[in-house]
């Protein structure tokens, strides 16, 4: 990134970027990826499953039993579930309820919870938080952008104060050169007193440190600039010493500002730091559905009317003389554990809420607190913008009295350091009206 006598990085140029190719934004692109994890992760609650058994049990030289169990189930979008298994076996000592066909027995059926289950389970809850969690993965990268591009607009921000303020004392520098040049050439004519080659010797001296100064913090702002910008194969980028940046300007920023400004109070519940907490509210909400619903007894029914033989002897599809069905119940009767885990989950709901509240008002407030750091930035560059304006017209009437003679090189130099201290602080205010705008974006979460 060099080149050409004097190449401007503008804003936009930096920002894309910054964009583009900064490691941080690299780790924005894995929050896209686990999105599509947590997709497939909950695509697993409708695959089927299959399970095996097999118990086997010989004793002198006979085979006292032999029992093989193989099954499996079919999820449904609902509670319920389709079940099948493979039954077969044999052996001298089996129990006779256990008897099958030679072939073995095959089987199909249902399986319903009918009270715990039935309107929200575990597959369910499933789906719901993935959901939630792609919500939250999207608002964490509305926070690292928005942080990463604060910080970069404010390293950039610090580069063209910085600049602007080598430009101020390198002017300020040249004008104490001439200076002590137009006193050396009126000390050798014979037309002025020795001291003001010295008092002009002086202030070549102390601007020439203020220069040196500003030119060693301008290197300091440009290391840190630096660490926003990469190339697009993850190598660090160096400016080149012919790079300048855009001088500051106090229309810098204010179109999004202003735009920001108007929606903000509307859309206070839509900020990412908002809406973070109240992801994680109904994150609670949902595990506290799971829990009611597991102090709910259980009563599972399951049905299995499709068996028949593989062999092809008997009836297949008897209905009522061939089917297997199971009910079977479970309630806790005190269910101290569910009724002391919902009520951690509503006081953890509870300190959320009010931690939504909290925030909700911490943002107002630091919203109205950057507008009146904002308002007074404005209005304390307008006056500083006539104290500059005042300060020159003083030095230039200095100047008229210092060629007619009624004047010192004292006096002109004290006007012209209160006119570069009025260009300095008009600078740094400008700076930090521009930098008050980046963090009223931030707040506002509408950098990136």
């Amino acid at each position: 990134m060099t080149q050409g006598p004097l190449d401007t990085l503008r804003y936009e140029t930096y920002m894309q970027y910054v964009l583009n190719n900064h490691p941080i934004t690299k780790q924005i692109e894995f929050l896209d990826k686990q999105d599509d994890l947590y997709s497939l992760k909950a695509k697993s609650i409708w695959d089927p499953s299959i399970s095996s058994n097999l118990d086997r049990k010989t004793f002198d030289d006979k085979t006292y039993f032999n029992k093989l169990d193989f099954g499996g189930e079919l999820p449904t979008p609902y509670a319920a579930k389709g079940v099948f298994s493979y039954e077969s076996n044999n052996g001298v000592f089996l129990n006779p309820e256990q008897s099958l066909p030679t072939e073995g027995l095959i089987t199909a059926g249902l399986a319903l919870p009918l009270i715990r289950g039935l309107l929200f389970d575990e597959r369910r809850r499933i789906l719901s938080e993935v959901k939630l969690l792609q919500e939250l993965n999207a608002l964490k990268q509305i926070e690292m952008g928005n942080k990463l591009l604060a910080d970069a607009s404010k390293a950039y921000i610090e580069w063209q104060l910085k600049s602007e303020i080598v430009q101020i004392n390198r002017s300020a520098l040249q004008l104490a050169n001439q200076r002590f040049e137009a006193a050396k050439s009126i000390y050798d004519t014979g037309d002025g007193p020795a001291i003001d080659t010295l008092e002009a010797q002086i202030d070549i001296i102390e601007r020439r440190a203020m220069y040196e100064q500003s030119v060693m913090q301008k290197q300091q702002s440009v290391l840190q600039l630096s660490l926003f910008l990469w190339g697009p194969e993850n190598e660090l980028l160096t400016l080149g010493e012919s790079v300048i940046s855009e001088p500051l300007k106090i229309e810098q920023l204010e179109s999004f500002y202003d735009e920001l400004k108007l929606q903000i109070k509307k859309q206070i519940n839509d900020l990412p730091q908002v809406a973070i907490i109240g992801n994680s509210i109904q994150q609670i909400e949902l595990e506290g559905k799971m829990l009611k619903e597991e102090r709910k007894p259980r009563l599972d029914f399951k049905w299995l009317p499709l068996q028949w033989d593989p062999s092809g002897n008997g009836n297949r599809f008897n209905l009522q003389n061939n089917n297997k069905f199971n009910l079977s119940f479970e309630a806790s009767i005190i269910n101290r554990k569910a009724r002391a885990d919902l009520q951690l989950n509503q006081i953890e709901r509870e300190i959320q809420n009010e931690n939504l509240r909290l925030l909700k008002n911490q943002v107002s407030n630091k919203l109205a607190s950057i507008d009146l750091e904002l308002n007074f930035y404005l209005e304390n560059i307008d006056l500083l913008s006539e104290n500059v304006i005042s300060t020159q017209t003083l030095l230039n009437a200095e100047r008229i009295k210092f060629d007619i003679g009624e004047s010192s090189i004292f006096l002109l130099n004290s006007r012209e350091l209160k006119l570069l201290d009025a260009r300095i602080k008009k600078a740094k205010t400008l700076a930090k009206l521009i930098i008050a705008r980046v963090n009223y974006l931030l707040v506002g979460r509408r950098l990136y």
